[in-house]
């Protein structure tokens, strides 16, 4: 494992020089980067140098695996998403996601917000600018893959455990939790339609890293944005 993990240290680190930024100047040049995408993305509040392993505390099991969390190329949408609603305000449960309609030349989609009656939504938003981070795929070609994206939801843990997963509890931000953690070596993890975890690879330098700014934040909570009537469900990417 030591190895393994070295080794992806030593190809994140030789990347360094390759990553790009790119600030659009309008939600319509954004959406042009959206419809034009073919990297993995992770969006963020706060500016990285890198992304690294981390472990969700969410209320679907599957979804804490101990990894790096990644949009696939069709949903880096979510990505956006995730990285202009702040995480430290609104917790990820209050949102739900309504995909982009491609066909009328939007590939940037929408939100619905729970937050308590009264309140207002745009607090919810960062102030300042947020980031998407987006990865080439290709370098990961060589990673095995385990795919659950045809396991049921109800089914998605037992799957991980008989292919080498097993629980854990760690402590994080002060609290105790259970992630998953992989016995075996650097692999991709399909979660589900959207979303992959890298797992036993610490950290990554990202290849290109988006900045979002405060005024397309902004735009975006003008028109895209609506309440929502409650906490989402497991299915909480809608058409």
């Amino acid at each position: 494992m030591e190895n393994t993990k070295s080794q992806s240290f030593k190809d994140s680190f030789l990347r360094i020089w390759k990553m790009n930024h790119i600030s659009p100047a309008s939600v319509s040049e954004l959406n042009e980067l959206l419809r034009n995408n073919l990297y993995w993305a992770n969006g963020k509040n706060i500016k990285l140098d890198h992304l690294h392993a981390t472990g969700a505390k969410s209320r679907w099991e599957y979804e804490n695996i101990w990894g790096i969390y990644l949009t696939n190329p069709e949903s880096a949408w979510m990505g956006l998403w995730m990285s202009v609603t702040d995480r430290t305000k609104i917790p990820k449960r209050n949102i739900s996601y309504v995909c982009p309609q491609n066909d009328l030349d939007d590939f940037i989609g929408q939100v619905r917000i729970f937050i308590p009656e009264g309140d207002d939504i745009r607090t919810a938003f960062c102030e300042s600018e947020s980031y998407l981070y987006l990865v080439d795929p290709h370098h990961y070609d060589h990673y095995p893959t385990i795919d659950l994206m045809e396991i049921p939801l109800e089914r998605k843990v037992d799957s991980l455990v008989e292919q080498g997963f097993y629980q854990k509890e760690v402590e994080r931000k002060g609290e105790k939790q259970t992630n998953l953690f992989y016995s075996g070596g650097s692999t991709i993890v399909k979660v589900d339609s959207w979303q992959i975890a890298l797992v036993n690879i610490p950290r990554m330098i990202p290849d290109i890293e988006v900045s979002i700014s405060s005024e397309i934040i902004w735009e975006l909570y003008l028109t895209r944005v609506s309440r929502a009537s409650g906490e989402s469900l497991e299915e909480y990417v809608s058409e």
